[in-house]
């Protein structure tokens, strides 16, 4: 679909970026760096149909799952009522059993993210926490950048949903437990029987363990 705003992943006022009851945000204890950019990460399943369990990593999706990661940089890290540029939203659709990638630059009005698979580089501004401006040469990926990462034994897969990445506590509730209790998540019924990969940002884990999570 060319428009972001075809997908129904969000409400009519797309930069809000407040998801539709069609899908659900989810969290990664261990994060990737993207030159100081806030990620949003959503997943939307079939009615009716969840996500399967098959080990601490990556669970069996149904066809037609659809996986969103909208990249944003906040105006101004100090007061985040000033409002907030988004870039990108790179897509992951499973159609017959294969994924398929597809990346939405958004518009200058903020209105809707028309698709782009060539990629681009556009430059960004913003103030951080200590009323610094900073700025980057931000990279949107062309679809051939998307599959070099995202590729494994020559197939395109997502990378960050692995369940062992989704067990921590989010809000005080632990995420993976939540989505067992709500019926995306099928063939598990506790949290604990998926072990957890460490956060790189807590040091009470080991730089061995920490460096490998990252990875």
């Amino acid at each position: 679909m060319p428009n972001l705003s075809d997908l129904n992943l969000f409400s009519d006022d797309l930069s809000a970026l407040d998801i539709t009851s069609l899908a659900f945000e989810y969290n990664l204890n261990t994060t990737l760096f993207s030159d100081y950019a806030h990620k949003q990460r959503v997943i939307a399943l079939p009615d009716g149909a969840g996500m399967t369990y098959e080990g601490d990593g990556l669970p069996i999706f149904p066809d037609n799952t659809v996986i969103a990661k909208t990249f944003f940089y906040n105006s101004d890290e100090r007061d985040l009522n000033l409002g907030r540029q988004i870039i990108e939203t790179r897509l992951l659709i499973k159609v017959n059993g294969t994924w398929e990638s597809g990346n939405y630059k958004w518009n200058e009005a903020q209105t809707d993210a028309i698709l782009d698979n060539n990629g681009s580089t556009l430059p960004v501004s913003w103030i951080d926490d200590n009323g610094s401006t900073q700025s980057v040469n931000y990279k949107i990926p062309s679809q051939t950048d998307c599959f070099t990462c995202h590729q494994s034994f020559d197939e395109l897969k997502p990378i960050g949903p692995k369940l062992r990445s989704l067990n921590f506590d989010v809000n005080g509730s632990n995420q993976l437990q939540q989505f067992i209790d709500n019926g995306q998540l099928n063939g598990v019924t506790n949290s604990t029987s998926v072990r957890t990969l460490p956060n790189w940002e807590d040091d009470s884990y080991s730089l061995e363990d920490r460096a490998r999570a990252y990875l």
